[in-house]
């Protein structure tokens, strides 16, 4: 994680795998609080582009872990209906 926090104090975009990896290791619990908040600064501070996001967004998902299905279920969280396109995050 250090080689990533150092390259975003520099202002140096990581690259997907970079990403992947960094991502990776906070899922893992391995990574302190502290480095998780330097990390999530340092990346929102560097020009994040389409790609970023992407790798971002492939790296939590590879890591997601599946909900249970329930029979008898409905969404209540508001996430649909209103036709603006939105989604609650």
């Amino acid at each position: 994680m250090r080689s990533y926090l150092n390259k975003l104090l520099n202002l140096d975009p990581l690259t997907a795998d970079e990403i992947k990896s960094a991502v990776a290791m906070i899922i893992s619990g391995n990574i302190s609080n502290e480095q998780i908040s330097a990390f999530l600064f340092g990346f929102s501070m560097v020009n994040i582009d389409e790609k970023s996001i992407l790798s971002f967004i492939k790296a939590l998902k590879v890591n997601a872990k599946n909900f249970p299905k329930f029979n008898r279920s409905i969404d209540v969280c508001g996430t649909g209906g209103d036709n603006l396109n939105m989604i609650n995050v």
